[in-house]
C-alpha cells in the first residue's frame, strides 16, 4: 500500500442482532464451508473465488492474509454473523484508494441476501472506521444486487474502467447518514 495511513475500526459491532467482528483462526472452517456452498453465486462477482471451489488449505491461506492485514490497518476484514451464529457474509474496508477514499467491499451469502444487511450493516460500521474519508464501492454493472444496495447507500457512479464501474459518497460522519 503506498500510503502510510492505517484504517482503524471497532472490534465488534452488533445491529439489529446481526454481529461484525474481525475474522479469527477458528472461523476457517465456517468461511470453508460458506465459500464452497456459495462458490457458484459467488464467483462471478468476488475477485479472490476462483474457478473451483477452494481448499482448506486455501481458505486458511486466505483468512489469514485478511487477519493480518486487519491488524496492520491496510484493510478492515469484518465477517457477518447472524444472531444464531451462521456465517452471512463480509464487509471489508479497504485501504488501496488511501490517501484519498476508503474502499468498501462485501458480500452475503442467499440467506444473508436481500434483508437489508447491506444498508444496514455498512454504515454502522464506517461511522466507527477512521480516518473518515470519502467512500468509494466498486462493482460490476451486471452484479444488479450489489448496485442498488450501493445506490441505496447514497452512492453515485462517478466512472468506469471496462467492465467495473466505480460508485462514491461522502463518508458517513460527515453527512449524519
Amino acid at each position: 500500500m503506498a500510503s502510510t495511513i492505517a484504517l482503524v475500526g471497532p472490534d465488534e459491532l452488533v445491529v439489529n442482532k446481526v454481529r461484525l467482528r474481525p475474522w479469527k483462526r477458528d472461523d476457517a472452517l465456517d468461511l470453508f464451508n460458506c465459500l464452497r456452498d456459495e462458490h457458484e453465486r459467488l464467483r462471478p462477482w468476488i475477485p479472490f473465488v476462483p474457478d473451483r471451489p477452494m481448499s482448506r488449505t486455501e481458505v486458511a491461506q486466505k483468512l489469514a492474509g485478511w487477519m493480518e492485514d486487519h491488524r496492520a490497518g491496510e484493510h478492515l476484514h469484518y465477517a457477518v454473523w447472524s444472531g444464531r451464529g451462521l456465517l452471512l457474509g463480509s464487509i471489508l474496508a479497504l485501504g488501496r484508494a488511501l490517501p484519498d477514499a476508503i474502499e468498501v467491499g462485501f458480500w452475503l451469502t442467499g440467506s444473508g441476501s436481500g434483508k437489508g444487511l447491506i444498508q444496514a450493516l455498512v454504515p454502522a460500521l464506517l461511522r466507527e472506521v477512521t480516518p473518515a474519508l470519502p467512500l468509494r464501492f466498486v462493482c460490476d454493472p451486471e452484479n444488479e444486487r450489489s448496485v442498488r444496495s450501493v445506490r441505496r447507500l447514497g452512492a453515485e457512479r462517478t466512472s468506469h474502467e471496462g467492465t467495473l464501474h466505480t460508485f462514491a459518497r461522502p463518508a458517513f460522519r460527515e453527512c449524519g447518514v
